[in-house]
């Protein structure tokens, strides 16, 4: 059964940094609650493990209860703080059921990400800019396995000028219109039972190169 003694968090980050399984492997033997949370920022070990790549941590810390739902203070989740495949395979297969979303419009762009590992998504989205170089992105991720369906509208000036339905994954990118003078550009997604991750994104190039930098530079989705 997990332990529920806490220990000097610094400790526990010195472990994970070294990448140091028997001393953490020890730490749990001896009582120690895995879930602890370091004061003011409400990192655990497991958060740490993930962002630092640390398989062999992260595994050791499932087995023995660790919560992969459990948060920083600024929302940030276990399944996003790492790049590793096999760790977010890990974290789903022992419950991680969060659903991070996120969306943004304005300055020549809107764009959202939804990424549900369990529980089907049901939800429509509207998001505005104006542009006048309209061009569609769409990003589905192998994983989680992809179920259900995204349905993207674009409209430019009142008028449909888009429709596609994402069912597997895959990466899009392609010019939709060309307004003159700047259009507003409205795009709709529609989650039908979607479980997955999601990214799309509707802009104007021309808009967003005008902006300040770094905030609006569009990164790469198909790298």
């Amino acid at each position: 059964m997990r332990g529920r003694r806490e220990v000097d968090f610094r400790r526990v980050r010195q472990m994970v940094r070294g990448n140091d399984f028997r001393g953490l492997r020890a730490l749990i033997r001896h009582g120690w609650d895995v879930n602890q949370q370091e004061y003011g920022t409400h990192t655990t070990a497991l958060l740490a493990a993930c962002e630092l790549g640390r398989v062999k941590l992260v595994t050791l810390l499932l087995r023995h209860g660790a919560d992969p739902d459990l948060c920083h203070v600024d929302g940030w989740n276990c399944y996003d703080s790492t790049r590793s495949g096999t760790i977010r395979r890990l974290l789903v297969a022992h419950g991680f059921s969060w659903t991070p979303a996120h969306w943004s419009e304005g300055a020549g762009r809107a764009e959202l990400r939804w990424m549900s590992a369990r529980t089907p998504v049901e939800v429509v989205r509207v998001l505005t800019f104006t542009g006048t170089d309209i061009h569609l992105e769409h990003q589905v991720r192998p994983f989680p396995p992809v179920h259900g369906a995204v349905e993207l509208e674009v409209a430019v000036g009142g008028v449909v000028r888009h429709r596609r339905t994402l069912t597997v994954p895959g990466h899009g990118r392609l010019p939709v219109y060309r307004a003159a003078p700047p259009a507003q550009t409205t795009l709709t997604c529609t989650l039908r039972g979607f479980r997955g991750d999601v990214r799309v994104r509707a802009y104007c190039p021309e808009t967003v190169a005008a902006q300040p930098a770094p905030h609006l530079v569009l990164p790469d989705w198909g790298a």
